[in-house]
């Protein structure tokens, strides 16, 4: 059972039944200052209409910096970093957690948070966001949350989703038996 202490989007915190979190860690000094810098991959299902992908990152993106992000990095931005550090690959490719620690010359400690939009089946929507630090790739956190869409996909599902993260990476996510 997990227990969400705030809504920090003012869209009503996540129906319990519609939550799963199967990993979280402890959040300490610098997992919360490595989520100050965080690079962000969002994936959307194939054949989404391109408007509708951009809604949904930005909503992701709008949701990270009222959490207190200071700076967001792209993938290409990232792989640009890689390179000039002297990693070699081609842009057709996301950069491997083993690559990570290298940008943190540049970004300092940072967050990789994937934040994945899926269906289900019917109206039935989901967002899993999993968050993994740059050093070590390890994963710190890894949630869901799904719910049948009935008029705005951002307030009944990306921001009670992203309340989740904000709940733990505010130390305000609490397990209980």
């Amino acid at each position: 059972m997990v227990v969400l202490e705030k809504d920090y989007f003012d869209s009503g915190l996540p129906k319990e039944d519609r939550r799963f979190v199967s990993t979280t860690s402890p959040v300490t000094a610098a997992t919360a200052a490595r989520a100050r810098v965080v690079y962000l991959r969002v994936s959307t299902p194939p054949g989404i209409r391109a408007e509708s992908r951009e809604q949904h990152v930005a909503t992701v993106m709008h949701a990270l910096h009222r959490l207190g992000v200071q700076r967001l990095v792209s993938s290409s931005e990232l792989q640009t970093l890689l390179q000039v550090r002297g990693t070699k690959f081609s842009f057709d490719r996301e950069p491997d957690p083993s690559e990570w620690p290298l940008a943190e010359g540049e970004l300092g400690p940072y967050m990789a948070l994937h934040v994945e939009y899926g269906f289900l089946h019917g109206s039935r929507r989901y967002v899993r966001i999993q968050a993994q630090d740059s050093s070590e790739g390890r994963v710190l956190f890894d949630a869901s949350y799904d719910t049948i869409i009935w008029n705005d996909v951002k307030g009944e599902l990306f921001y009670p989703a992203m309340n989740l993260y904000a709940n733990w990476i505010n130390d305000k996510l609490r397990l209980r038996p």
